[in-house]
C-alpha cells in the first residue's frame, strides 16, 4: 500500500463520517504517428508452420514449430517503416530464417493502438501486426494478425 491511501485509510477509521479516497493521477498522453520513430529492436516468440525442416530432424514442412528472434526495425514516424538485416529468427524444425531487409507502413491511432505491415521478399504475403504503445513510444507489443498459422508475439522497445 502506498503512503497516501495507508495515510488515507488512518484517517477513515480515525473518522469514519468524513469520506475519504485516495486517488493516484493517472496521466494519459495521446499517440500519433511520430509517436514510434527511431529504431527499435524487436523480439518475438511464438509458433508457425516451419517452412522446411532440417535434415536428421523428425518433422514435414508445414508442421508447427516454435520460434523466436531478434532484429532491428526502424520507424521513419511518417507511416513508413524500414527492417534491417542482420535478422536472427530461428525455428526449431525450420533453423535460421534467412536474412533479408523487409519494408511496410504503420498506422497509430490517438489511443495509441495501431497496425503495422511487414514485406519481406522471401515470404509469400505480408506479416499483419496489432500493437498497443506505450511509454511515451518508447516500448510496444504486438501480435501477428496474418497470416493466419502465425501464432507470434512481438515487443519492441527503441533503443535510440
Amino acid at each position: 500500500m502506498n503512503r497516501i491511501s495507508t495515510l488515507c485509510f488512518a484517517a477513515c477509521i480515525g473518522w469514519t463520517a468524513i469520506p475519504c479516497m485516495a486517488q493516484e493521477s493517472v496521466s494519459f498522453r495521446p499517440c500519433e504517428v511520430s509517436t514510434l520513430k527511431g529504431t527499435y529492436l524487436l523480439t518475438i516468440s511464438g509458433t508457425r508452420p516451419a517452412p522446411r525442416v532440417l535434415p536428421g530432424l523428425a518433422g514435414a514442412p508445414g508442421a508447427i514449430e516454435t520460434v523466436t528472434g531478434v532484429f532491428l526495425q526502424i520507424f521513419d514516424g511518417k507511416n513508413g517503416l524500414f527492417q534491417t538485416t542482420p535478422v536472427t529468427v530461428k525455428g526449431a524444425l525450420s533453423g535460421l530464417f534467412p536474412d533479408q531487409p523487409g519494408r511496410g507502413s504503420y498506422e497509430l491511432d490517438s489511443d495509441c493502438t495501431g497496425t503495422f505491415t511487414v514485406h519481406l521478399p522471401q515470404l509469400p504475403a505480408p506479416l499483419v501486426n496489432r500493437m498497443v504503445v506505450y511509454d511515451r513510444g518508447k516500448s510496444f507489443r504486438a501480435v501477428v494478425t496474418s497470416p493466419q498459422a502465425l501464432m507470434i508475439q512481438v515487443e519492441g522497445q527503441r533503443i535510440d
